[in-house]
C-alpha cells in the first residue's frame, strides 16, 4: 500500500482527487493540505511515499514544497501538477527530478501512479 498526500489550494478540485484516488486500491490517502507548507508537514510527519502537489498554493508553492520535500524526505517521490503548459514549469520539474502533470487529465495522473506503483511493488525492500 502507497502513502500519498494530495496539496491544492482548490478546496472541490482538492476533494475530487482525494475521492478518486481512495478508490484506488493500491493508495491509502494519507491527508490532503491547502498548502505547500501543510503539505511538507504532512509528508514528513506521516512518512509519505508520494506528494500529489499544486504547482501555485500560497505559502509554499509546488516547486518550494518539492525542494523542501527532497530535502527532508527524499524518498518521498513528487508528482506536481498545473492546468498551464509553460516551458518555465518544465524546466523547473526537471532541475529537481519530479514530474509535472496536467492538472485537467486526473485520469492520466492516476493511470501514471498506478504505473510507478506496480513499478515500486516489483522492487524488492531492500534495493528500493
Amino acid at each position: 500500500m502507497t502513502r500519498l498526500i494530495v496539496a491544492d489550494d482548490a478546496p472541490l478540485y482538492r476533494e475530487l482527487l482525494v475521492m478518486t484516488l481512495m478508490s484506488v486500491p493500491e493508495i491509502d490517502v494519507i491527508g490532503s493540505a491547502e498548502n505547500g507548507r501543510d503539505a511538507v508537514d504532512l509528508v514528513v510527519t506521516h512518512q509519505v511515499d508520494v506528494a500529489l502537489l499544486d504547482v501555485e498554493m500560497p505559502l509554499l508553492d509546488g516547486f518550494g514544497a518539492a525542494t523542501e520535500i527532497r530535502r527532508l524526505r527524499p524518498e518521498t517521490r513528487v508528482v506536481l501538477q498545473t492546468a498551464m503548459d509553460s516551458a518555465l514549469y518544465r524546466r523547473r520539474a526537471a532541475s529537481l527530478n519530479v514530474e509535472l502533470r496536467d492538472k485537467l487529465d486526473l485520469a492520466e495522473t492516476i493511470e501514471l501512479l498506478r504505473r510507478r506503483l506496480a513499478l515500486v511493488a516489483d522492487v524488492p525492500p531492500s534495493a528500493a
